[in-house]
């Protein structure tokens, strides 16, 4: 399938047109690689633009090629989870996840100011906010396939709390 810059025009919005078209003069010219994704202005949908000089063994030299890759289902559910990430760190409550083996992989802020995590560490936060109890809820909760909940004591910010801890698997 082959197109042009201008038929491109029809489905690109005019900012991302005019970056495509410099990305294309860029390979064209020096051979420069690019990745662009860009939201269609006809349809809701996003599309991944990489460029790329390959060498052309028939031609006798190199080809400048771009690929066109329908990127709705990663964009819509890469924008889902950053509005929820969003959503989460406004909460005053700790909330976390873990992934299949048992570690942390996400904290929301509050629970990243409960442990002191420094900003920006993401290594911190696989901390646990109650230790060892809190990770062998959360192995008895992946071990049953089902919710479990429990009390702990846990100091937060200097004040000793007792907390309601459920893990989900």
């Amino acid at each position: 399938l082959q197109c042009t810059i201008q038929d491109g025009q029809i489905w690109l919005t005019a900012g991302d047109g005019e970056a495509l078209r410099a990305d294309i003069a860029a390979l064209r010219g020096a051979g420069t690689p690019f990745t662009r994704v860009v939201e269609r202005r006809d349809a809701p949908s996003w599309l991944a633009l990489r460029g790329e000089r390959v060498a052309s063994s028939a031609l006798h030299g190199p080809i400048d090629v771009v690929s066109i890759e329908d990127r709705t289902a990663a964009e819509n559910a890469a924008r889902e989870r950053t509005g929820l990430a969003r959503l989460l760190d406004a909460l005053p409550i700790f909330v976390w996840r873990r992934t299949a083996d048992g570690r942390i992989d996400y904290a929301n802020r509050a629970f990243k100011v409960a442990i002191e995590a420094e900003p920006g560490l993401e290594s911190e936060t696989a901390r646990e906010l109650a230790g060892a109890f809190g990770r062998a809820l959360a192995e008895r909760a992946i071990a049953r396939g089902e919710p479990e909940t429990e009390c702990e004591h846990v100091v937060v910010a200097g004040a000793r709390r007792l907390l309601a801890l459920t893990e989900i698997p």
